[in-house]
């Protein structure tokens, strides 16, 4: 899965075909649907806000890659 960012808006790739597009509030609603809800995702939401923040393309195995290690180094 890989979250891109356009001029409009976000759109969340997986398996080469985009299944969600539409603005960040209702992306991360569609992403703690689909991913066990706000306690399991919103951390990752943050990360990925942040991430965003410095490009335009990030896949989400990245992403929880990254946090599994931060979590470990806690």
């Amino acid at each position: 899965m890989r979250v891109k960012k356009s001029d409009w808006g976000y759109s969340i790739i997986s398996d080469g075909h985009e299944i969600f597009h539409g603005d960040w509030e209702t992306m991360t609603g569609y992403l703690r649907e689909r991913l066990g809800g706000a306690n399991k995702i919103d951390p990752i939401i943050e990360s990925l806000y942040d991430a965003m923040s410095l490009t335009d393309d990030i896949a989400y195995e990245e992403l929880t890659d990254i946090i599994k290690m931060l979590e470990r180094l806690r």
